[in-house]
């Protein structure tokens, strides 16, 4: 069974809320579901996403699948900084 995580993190600095979508995955599945990861990192820079919610000032944000492989932890450390922390 996948979990699935969801994240909503209030910005401190502009009072707005992050939402935040990241997923655990299996390295024996990030071949097959590397399109979940494209649409996951896509929901950071898509202009056209129209946001539904009480709160137009939501951002969304996508991060790299999280693993166990040993690199790809690693770009999802850093995915996941600088998204969160850097801007």
């Amino acid at each position: 069974m996948e979990t699935k995580l969801q994240l909503e993190i209030k910005n401190v600095l502009n009072q707005f809320p992050d939402q935040v979508f990241l997923e655990p995955k299996g390295s024996n599945l990030l071949e097959q579901d590397k399109w979940k990861q494209d649409f996951l990192l896509s929901l950071s820079d898509n202009p056209n996403l129209e946001v539904l919610s009480e709160n137009e000032h939501v951002r969304l944000l996508g991060i790299k699948f999280y693993t166990d492989v040993s690199e790809l932890k690693d770009e999802f450390r850093e995915d996941f900084k600088a998204k969160l922390f850097e801007n």
